[in-house]
């Protein structure tokens, strides 16, 4: 009786030893992502522009860094995107999607301004593309001819015009740049040797820059030149 008992034992003992711990189905789509919020307080006393040259800084909200993921890992498509400085000026975006080996899409968009000066002033009025107008002339006082000592009155005279002229027509302007880069690739991979893709790039600049115009004589300095700004072209540059 003994023996039997023994032989039930073991025999019913087999197969539950051979059973194997089964692994759960990969899930449909895994999914993830992050966000990185700030506020900035933002403090520039002396108003310079190489503080912010190349830099969007702003007291408000905005997101530092974003990112967000899809992928299945049944099929192997994904989709990545991710962003820094979101909202900005000067914000960077780059996304992602396709299949490995099979076929891929990619976009990639950068901001990036350029300030040039935050204090230029300047007496023209743009009426037009490359037409600028100024509201009055200065009247300047010349030195006397045929004089051998220096004309102290008409130089205070020229020089309370001149001052009386900036005071009158002189308005702040702004004097920075604007450059969006965008590039978008659409790549398929027929075959390990054969694989195809198509990019179209876009670039677009936008805003004001300084160049020269005529002397204007100024007292202690031998000649100042009135700023003239000049609008960028708009519009994309595509190829």
């Amino acid at each position: 009786m003994k023996r039997v008992i023994v032989v039930l034992a073991a025999v019913g003992a087999a197969p539950a030893s051979a059973q194997t711990p089964q692994v759960p189905p990969p899930p449909a789509v895994e999914i993830s992502g992050s966000l990185t919020p700030g506020v900035q307080q933002f403090d520039n006393t002396t108003n310079s522009s190489k503080l912010t040259e190349y830099r969007d800084l702003r007291d408000d909200f905005y997101l530092s860094r974003t990112t967000f993921s899809l992928h299945d890992p049944r099929t192997g498509w994904f989709f990545d995107l991710s962003g820094a400085n979101v909202s900005r000026n000067d914000q960077t975006i780059l996304a992602e999607a396709g299949r490995p080996g099979v076929w891929n899409i990619r976009a990639d968009w950068v901001e990036v301004p350029h300030h040039f000066s935050n204090k230029a002033v300047t007496p023209y009025i743009r009426r037009g593309p490359g037409l600028f107008e100024v509201p009055a002339t200065v009247p300047i006082a010349f030195k006397k001819l045929a004089t051998a000592a220096a004309d102290a009155p008409g130089v205070v005279a020229s020089d309370t015009l001149v001052a009386s002229y900036q005071a009158t027509f002189l308005a702040p302007v702004p004097l920075g740049t604007q450059t969006n880069a965008g590039r978008f690739v659409l790549a398929w991979a027929g075959s390990d040797a054969v694989t195809l893709a198509v990019a179209y790039d876009r670039r677009e600049k936008t805003g004001s820059k300084s160049t020269f115009g005529p002397p204007v004589q100024l007292r202690h300095l031998a000649k100042m030149r009135a700023m003239v700004v000049l609008p960028v072209p708009r519009g994309p540059q595509n190829r």
